[in-house]
């Protein structure tokens, strides 16, 4: 990636019918990718033994390796960028980057009140990158995005329903005492360590002392 030779192309405004952190918990990982994300799936390999998931205190990062007999002629074969990368800043910042040609995107997630978000996604791409290849990357994260906002939407209205008894859905969206986050034992993974099973309920760190909390 050569930040320096990137360039702003479009900002594409967006919203979604759901709470910021449960949007933002959809975004942090992918084992969800293989049925609801099927172009997706089919470009990038979304097994648990070859897609990497990292977790840090403040951060995480994906990354995505092309799929070995994907559809050929797809961006993902246009230029240098070998991988997919999708990082997460706390609370409300994610950056992108798709294989092929230099680009990068960068997405503010913002509470419009307990049951909606709003955003910002600011696309950047290189010099030499076709004016075609760059709508053709920005139309797939257009189309993951569209996916996105459907299971967001269909969590939120289940958090809605009082079925689940730990969340007040009015308010700050609090987790039962058994998801609470624990003082790692001796025998855990150091911090910043890969793993391949499931991450911790991401609603208990997001109701850490932050001005969002309360949306």
């Amino acid at each position: 990636m050569r930040l320096d030779e990137l360039h702003w192309v479009r900002r594409v405004p967006w919203s979604l019918d759901a709470n910021w952190k449960v949007a933002i918990e959809n975004y942090l990982e992918c084992y969800h990718c293989s049925t609801a994300h099927p172009g997706l799936a089919k470009l990038f390999d979304v097994r648990p033994d070859a897609y990497e998931l990292h977790e840090h205190e403040r951060f995480s990062f994906q990354v995505g390796p092309p799929r070995e007999g994907r559809p050929p002629g797809s961006f993902i074969d246009a230029g240098e960028i070998p991988r997919a990368q999708w990082h997460w800043a706390w609370p409300n910042l994610t950056v992108n980057v798709e294989p092929g040609a230099q680009n990068l995107s960068i997405d503010a997630w913002f509470p419009a009140g307990p049951h909606r978000t709003e955003g910002v996604t600011d696309y950047f791409f290189g010099a030499d990158v076709p004016e075609a290849l760059a709508e053709e990357v920005m139309a797939f994260s257009r189309q993951v995005g569209e996916e996105d906002a459907l299971l967001v939407a269909s969590v939120q209205r289940g958090l809605a329903s009082a079925m689940v008894p730990e969340v007040n859905p009015t308010t700050t969206m609090r987790p039962s005492k058994a998801t609470q986050r624990r003082e790692p034992s001796k025998t855990s993974p150091p911090t910043g360590s890969k793993t391949t099973s499931a991450p911790r309920p991401f609603v208990a760190s997001l109701t850490a002392s932050t001005k969002f909390s309360s949306l």
